[in-house]
């Protein structure tokens, strides 16, 4: 899975997918390291986490 495939990361910054088979959800994020730091990343995660949960 490449969620922001068709975007360009240093104009958008953070891009979420989220995809469900077999009742499992996984959830990916894809980030321009550059521009936003991994720590500010996770609390994103984990606040998309609890609004898909």
């Amino acid at each position: 899975m490449h969620p922001g495939g068709g975007l360009a990361l240093p104009t958008v910054n953070l891009v979420i997918g989220a995809v469900t088979c077999a009742n499992k959800l996984s959830l990916l994020l894809e980030y321009a390291e550059e521009t936003i730091d991994t720590e500010t990343v996770k609390k994103i995660e984990e606040i998309a986490m609890k609004n898909l949960l």
